[in-house]
């Protein structure tokens, strides 16, 4: 007798169960690429995949380690040097500093012994844009040209917003890259 009484609700959660299972398989099924024919179909007109018709795909070769890593440091070194304020004590420069070679690090060093007059607060942030390589030999040296943009912020006025580029000088020393040399150009509204 007691098990008719929870026979009904013995088949209700078998049924549930089974639904629950078909609704499992059809997402499974859906979403891990059942149907490969649409998959490869779909994956032609992406940038990641390469094309399996007769349309050859731009293909952006990956750039070289080394220089890959050159850039990188050019980038890094003119955010870091171009972004300072009156109150921070030269942290920028201390900052790259294992960045530099010894050249660049006697100017750096000139630029803190100038130091900065005081009278309320100034400051530049710098924001690397685009690069642009205009000389390169690997393992040996490289001259970039690096559009910035910069932000000057003091007390008492406006932020002026403004562009400027620098040309960064690096040189391989050791096991990597260092900077030897940083020329900023004139600034452009």
């Amino acid at each position: 007798m007691l098990f008719t009484e929870r026979r009904p609700i013995l088949l209700v959660l078998i049924g549930l169960a089974v639904v629950v299972v078909v609704v499992v398989i059809v997402f499974v099924v859906r979403f891990t690429g059942g149907d490969d024919k649409k998959n490869q179909e779909n994956a032609e007109g992406t940038p990641f995949t390469a094309p399996t018709g007769d349309a050859a795909a731009p293909a952006v070769p990956p750039k070289e380690p080394d220089r890959q890593a050159a850039e990188s440091l050019a980038r890094f070194f003119i955010e870091r040097i171009g972004s300072y304020s009156n109150q921070s004590d030269f942290q920028n420069v201390d900052d790259v500093k294992p960045l530099m070679t010894a050249r660049v690090q006697t100017w750096a060093e000139g630029l803190k012994k100038q130091g900065t007059a005081g009278g309320g607060y100034r400051g530049v942030t710098t924001k690397a844009l685009a690069l642009e390589m205009i000389e390169w030999k690997p393992k040996q040296s490289a001259v970039m040209r690096i559009s910035t943009q910069r932000q000057a912020q003091q007390d008492g006025a406006a932020d002026r917003v403004y562009y400027q580029d620098a040309e960064v000088n690096v040189v391989y020393q050791g096991e990597g890259w260092l900077v030897d040399g940083v020329y900023w150009k004139a600034e452009r509204e």
